[in-house]
């Protein structure tokens, strides 16, 4: 019997079991718990496929931003190279070309030559060299050029040209070849100026140029061929980048589709790398970041990974309490569950919907909807007074800074264009990261706190940095918030001026110069002769009258543009012979001045000799025809009875009158017991 029992017992507790799991109750648990699990999995399976795809994409926007600045730069470093060749090839004339000495005297006399070249040379278009520099000393050496594909480009285009890295036939070294046509006025190319700079040199690659931006991917500079002329690994440069992991598939691609030199960064994505470049125009030269795909979303994947655990079990006990939910929540609390749930549509309206219940769930909804109601309208107001802000720094047309104990607590956009930062970048960083240095920024601090206690405010132009190192002028109003309270902040309005002062700077030079000749004019020659009659103490001070013999001929036979060119190279022709702190003026016509500053007379008639010797052995061709002038040189010095400006300018006239009367081509020092009053009327 007991053993029949038993049976009935166990058929009856299987019947209930079975029950249970018929019911629609369990139907909708299992339902509710597979469907969280399902969800919660797939979920995070597409989440995590569009981090690692959202992630790939900022990663390689940031590449291509960054090999744009790389290359930008590199582009910059080219560009100024050129200009400086470019200023110096357009002192060399035909004629000047002839003169090997003159030549190499130019090349000498010029510190760019010096500065920013290893080696320069002036060249025929047959590629002789006629004279040259290496590492700033003159050379005379049979160098032949010809025969160098970027040389006969440049003769034959016409056009500045960057070359592959060559080796240096002067130093043997591996060398970037800058070359310059230069053109006569009938637009022939009479010469070529080339300029070798070292691969390796800080003007054109520096070493440090590998380890740019991040130390998990390779940063490559090589030529539009392929070969590798910057790689954090030494013994790659020189090498093709066919061989590189990476770059050589997306070096491939880019051939096929057509070898375009963009200037805009590019993202290739090849099997286990992602490849970013930008290209050089000016050097035909590309820039890549080569970075593995491992190293760069690895530490996302390994988060996923570590992730799927715990994922999977918040999965379990979401589904667990979705169960029990389900079981034992009322539906009034199911209702307010719908409407927490329609809160989250924006048009829906917070104060109506709410389920009616008595008791604890009745006191829970009345919490919910005041809640919910006073959230909704604190956020609304919170959103306005956002948006009036934001709308007054994204569109105000000035710069705005709020600064609190000199660390940026509010930017505008417009000033993080103007110094290259972004938001981010800038937000709770000390306000010195925007000075040259750090005495700037402590000088600047004094002033700030002057003006601040005298007048309340501060208004003045301060020099600032831009994040690429760049520096520009700024116009600064800065206030306190709370006026009298430090700790309260400081708002700041900011405008660059740095166009209107150059343009101001611009304006003032033009007005102490001659157009033509770049030298002083009359009145700037006039205050500097005053300024060092003050400074000496009207004492040694000479003044040179240099008025050109036989000059108009130049005018009459070759015409006013061979006049105006004589007239320009005699000015660089006395600029040679006098010292830096002299000063060389023209007058007018074909006169000009010389103010020598705490320069004895014996030194004065030296100087005098120089100049017209150099004079008498200058020449111009023009015409098939070959004009030679002179100088007729006045020299006075300051005495007593020179007292004032306008005194001494006749005495040196006066000189300079005796010097054409008695034969012309001479310098003559003014002596006022012997001198006749200045006569003008002699053809100069």
């Amino acid at each position: 019997m007991a053993e029949g029992d038993e049976d009935s017992g166990g058929t009856s507790r299987g019947r209930t079991a079975r029950g249970v799991f018929a019911t629609l109750k369990f139907r909708v648990v299992l339902v509710a718990v597979v469907s969280a699990l399902l969800s919660g999995g797939a979920s995070t399976y597409f989440m995590s496929r569009e981090s690692e795809r959202v992630a790939t994409k900022l990663f390689t926007q940031q590449q291509s931003d960054e090999v744009e600045l790389v290359a930008d730069i590199l582009g910059t470093k080219i560009a100024q190279l050129q200009s400086h060749l470019r200023l110096l090839s357009s002192e060399v004339s035909p004629a000047l070309l002839a003169d090997r000495d003159a030549v190499e005297a130019l090349l000498l006399s010029r510190p760019v030559a010096r500065e920013f070249f290893n080696s320069i040379y002036v060249a025929r278009p047959d590629g002789t060299a006629v004279a040259g520099l290496v590492r700033g000393n003159a050379q005379r050496f049979p160098l032949q050029v010809g025969d160098r594909a970027y040389f006969k480009q440049t003769v034959m285009s016409g056009q500045p040209v960057v070359s592959s890295p060559v080796e240096s036939k002067v130093t043997g070294r591996m060398t970037v070849v800058f070359t310059m046509p230069m053109r006569a006025p009938t637009g022939e190319v009479f010469g070529v100026m080339g300029a070798t700079v070292p691969l390796e040199s800080q003007d054109l690659l520096p070493s440090t140029l590998s380890m740019f931006g991040q130390s998990a991917s390779v940063l490559v500079v090589y030529t539009r061929d392929g070969m590798i002329l910057s790689h954090p690994e030494k013994n790659r440069v020189f090498q093709h980048v066919r061989d590189e992991p990476g770059l050589g598939p997306a070096f491939a691609e880019w051939e096929a589709d057509g070898r375009t030199l963009f200037s805009e960064g590019v993202a290739r994505l090849v099997p286990g790398y992602m490849v970013t470049m930008a290209g050089v125009p000016s050097a035909q030269w590309m820039v890549a970041r080569v970075t593995a795909s491992e190293l760069a979303l690895g530490p996302l994947r390994a988060v996923q990974r570590g992730s799927w655990g715990i994922i999977a079990l918040i999965m379990g006990l979401c589904a667990v309490s979705a169960a029990v939910l389900i079981v034992w929540m009322t539906q009034p609390i199911s209702r307010l569950r719908d409407r927490a749930e329609q809160l989250l549509r924006s048009d829906d309206v917070p104060d109506v919907g709410w389920p009616r219940a008595r008791g604890e769930i009745g006191d829970l909804v009345r919490v919910f909807r005041k809640v919910t109601v006073e959230r909704a309208r604190a956020h609304e107001s919170e959103l306005v007074m956002i948006g009036q802000l934001r709308a007054i720094l994204d569109h105000a047309s000035t710069g705005i800074i709020i600064t609190r104990e000199r660390r940026f607590e509010l930017v505008s956009r417009h000033i993080m264009q103007m110094l290259g930062y972004s938001e981010a970048e800038m937000l709770g960083q000390p306000a010195r990261m925007i000075y040259p240095s750090d005495e700037a920024y402590a000088e600047l601090g004094a002033r700030v706190g002057e003006q601040m206690k005298a007048h309340g405010h501060f208004d003045g132009e301060v020099m600032f940095r831009r994040k690429d190192g760049s520096h520009f002028w700024g116009h600064m109003i800065g206030r306190s918030m709370v006026p009298g309270d430090p700790a309260g902040g400081t708002l700041w309005i900011m405008q660059d001026v740095t166009a209107a002062r150059e343009a101001q700077q611009q304006l003032s030079w033009s007005a102490a110069h001659d157009s033509l000749t770049q030298l002083a004019n009359r009145r700037e020659f006039e205050a500097r002769l005053m300024h060092a009659m003050v400074q000496f103490d009207y004492r040694d001070v000479c003044v040179m009258f240099v008025d050109l013999d036989h000059f108009k001929p130049i005018n009459d036979t070759a015409g006013h543009a061979a006049g105006d060119d004589a007239l320009r190279q005699i000015a660089r022709l006395l600029e040679e012979q006098v010292r830096q702190s002299d000063t060389v003026a023209r007058l007018g016509g074909d006169e000009f001045a010389i103010l020598l500053p705490g320069c004895s007379l014996r030194r004065a008639k030296g100087i005098g000799e120089l100049v017209r010797a150099s004079v008498q052995a200058w020449h111009l061709e023009r015409k098939g025809q070959v004009f030679r002038i002179g100088a007729s040189i006045g020299i006075v010095e300051l005495t007593p009875g020179l007292m004032d400006v306008a005194a001494v300018l006749h005495a040196a006239d006066t000189a300079c009158y005796e010097a054409k009367r008695t034969g012309r081509n001479r310098a003559v020092v003014y002596v006022p017991s012997v001198m006749p009053t200045s006569t003008k009327g002699l053809d100069g």
